[in-house]
């Protein structure tokens, strides 16, 4: 709750252009129409599933032109014994071992979009794409 309205005071000159779903990024999309958006952040889940059923869900919220982009673009592997990221929602294991960058490369592939990453963060990756 702390950190909830911390981020509510930071972003208050901004207060008439945000909109704060403080839910599952699951059923938040479900009250956002297609084409609303500029800009989408995704850092919420980090499993595979996770990450790319976000990415799916939010994709069709972007107006064309806009930017959907995420942070953590990292394989398991990179992550180390930090946190086991391998663990999908669903209870399932991902044995590819690539979590986060596995989903987004998938996604980026299939909506045939270039993903651009910003590599100068230590481990913890920021990655985009534009619709």
């Amino acid at each position: 709750d702390s950190k909830y309205q911390t981020a509510l005071r930071n972003t208050y000159p901004w207060n008439d252009k945000i909109q704060v779903c403080r839910n599952y990024t699951s059923e938040c999309v479900k009250h956002v129409p297609d084409g609303y958006y500029d800009f989408v952040y995704v850092d919420a889940r980090h499993d595979f599933k996770g990450v790319y059923e976000d990415l799916v869900n939010w994709w069709p919220k972007l107006r064309k032109g806009g930017i959907l982009a995420g942070h953590d673009y990292v394989t398991q592997d990179d992550v180390g014994v930090y946190q086991d990221w391998t663990i999908n929602y669903d209870g399932t294991k991902d044995e590819t071992r690539t979590v986060v960058k596995g989903a987004v490369d998938k996604f980026a592939e299939e909506v045939c979009r270039q993903v651009t990453v910003e590599y100068r963060q230590s481990h913890w990756n920021t990655w985009a794409m534009r619709r």
